[in-house]
């Protein structure tokens, strides 16, 4: 009898260890999505523009929408889901993340950079995406900035010429 209650105790323990631990997609205030989704970078224009077209193709985003006089780039990625729709389930359907960017000049060499994500057409905040395509914008600036002079460097005993 003691065997029983335990093992029923038990059946209903575990599946209840776990209510509670499930909170469901992250709510975030305003201020918390404006400081995830949104950069300011010390580049004009023209160079963010095409960093962030750059790092979006770099990411394997199809660019859907580049108009560039409106400062508006629009990725999309799909992940294509044959192979279990085939093996696993008929009805599963393919994924399809998109990154929408604006892009707002604030001076000459200062650009507003904001994002956003979603799923399936559904607003989704990925903050690993939107991490990735941060990383790699933050690296198409840099090599799209122009490299500072060298300086000249003398041999020992070589004077000013006039």
């Amino acid at each position: 009898m003691i065997r029983c209650l335990a093992l029923l105790y038990l059946c209903l323990a575990v599946p209840m260890a776990g209510c509670g631990m499930f909170e469901g997609p992250r709510v975030y205030s305003q201020a918390e999505l404006t400081a995830l989704t949104t950069r300011t970078v010390d580049a004009n224009f023209d160079d963010t523009y095409h960093a962030a077209l750059d790092a979006l193709f770099d990411e394997g985003y199809t660019i859907e929408e580049s108009d560039k006089a409106g400062g508006v780039i629009t990725g999309l990625l799909r992940d294509d889901r044959s192979y279990e729709r085939a093996w696993i389930n008929p009805d599963l359907e393919d994924i399809e993340f998109r990154l929408s960017i604006l892009i707002r000049a604030r001076g000459e060499d200062r650009t507003t950079v904001r994002l956003n994500s979603s799923v399936n057409g559904e607003r989704k905040i990925d903050e690993r995406a939107i991490d990735a395509f941060w990383t790699l914008m933050r690296r198409q600036v840099l090599l799209q900035a122009p490299a500072p002079p060298v300086p000249e460097v003398r041999q020992q005993g070589e004077r000013d010429s006039l």
